[in-house]
């Protein structure tokens, strides 16, 4: 015999489970009146760097470049050929020395390679040759240096006569491989780190 009672109690449960799943998911709300403009906002704001330094006079006071779509009319600078030299050699980043220009001995013409220009200083600052080390160069010698190689040979050779595991006439063929890494660290205390991984392979036919 079935118990009315359990009988009841299931019906109600699959009742409440019909309606639950026909009126769907309730919208969250929270205890009280709750602005979330604030939220909003913040989330969808771009947040841009702060940059502190200037742009250089040049790129402030420059002018759009000509393009096919730039209608702009400038008025046109009858610039002669004197004055053309004249702008740029004085803005020139090549340091000149006095009567050198015309000279056959000039060295910008002759080996303009080792003339000196106001980048001159960050690269002795970077430079790591001839012993003339800066800042940047010095403190290089304390970054994290890794090195890997690997070798990978194969030999084949046909048997004259018997050998070990071998018949006349058969090929022996051999395969290694040799891998090798390593990652090195040098402290300014003077310690040394050194984690090394090393792989050695041999086959035998």
């Amino acid at each position: 015999m079935h118990n009315p009672q359990v009988f009841r109690i299931s019906a109600l449960a699959i009742v409440a489970l019909i309606a639950g799943c026909i009126a769907g998911e309730k919208e969250l709300s929270y205890l009280g009146e709750r602005s979330l403009e604030h939220y909003k906002d913040v989330a969808d704001s771009i947040q841009y760097p702060a940059v502190a330094d200037e742009p250089p006079a040049e790129v402030v006071f420059s002018h759009e470049p000509h393009r096919l779509r730039n209608r702009s009319r400038d008025e046109p600078w009858d610039m002669t050929l004197q004055e053309a030299i004249e702008l740029a050699i004085k803005n020139s980043e090549i340091i000149r020395n006095n009567a050198e220009f015309l000279s056959p001995s000039n060295r910008l013409l002759l080996n303009p390679d080792f003339v000196a220009s106001v980048y001159d200083p960050a690269i002795q600052n970077s430079n790591v040759l001839y012993g003339q080390r800066g800042a940047e160069a010095a403190l290089a010698e304390f970054d994290s240096l890794f090195t890997t190689n690997m070798t990978w040979g194969r030999s084949e050779q046909i048997s004259v006569g018997p050998d070990i595991g071998f018949f006349g006439g058969e090929t022996r063929i051999e395969e290694f491989g040799d891998f090798r890494a390593a990652l090195q660290k040098q402290f300014a205390s003077g310690g040394q780190l050194r984690l090394t991984h090393n792989w050695f392979y041999s086959g035998l036919n």
